[in-house]
């Protein structure tokens, strides 16, 4: 069974930069986590600085090995 996870982030005008800097480095590490299956990143283009994470897993298992 796989297991998905959604996040989204909201932030002040002008720190996407940074968010993004820091979020290519995470993303790397855990797209090496066992059970991961896939890992995708959404953006809003309207400007209101919103940002969509969704990872996908193979199982609970997984899953709770990356949030410990």
């Amino acid at each position: 069974m796989a297991i998905t996870l959604t996040l989204e982030f909201s932030m002040k005008i002008g720190k996407q930069p940074a968010f993004l800097k820091l979020l290519n480095g995470a993303l790397a590490a855990t797209r090496a986590f066992d059970g991961c299956i896939k890992v995708e990143t959404f953006a809003e283009t309207d400007g209101t600085s919103v940002f969509l994470l969704c990872l996908l897993y193979t199982s609970d298992a997984a899953d709770e090995s990356t949030l410990c």
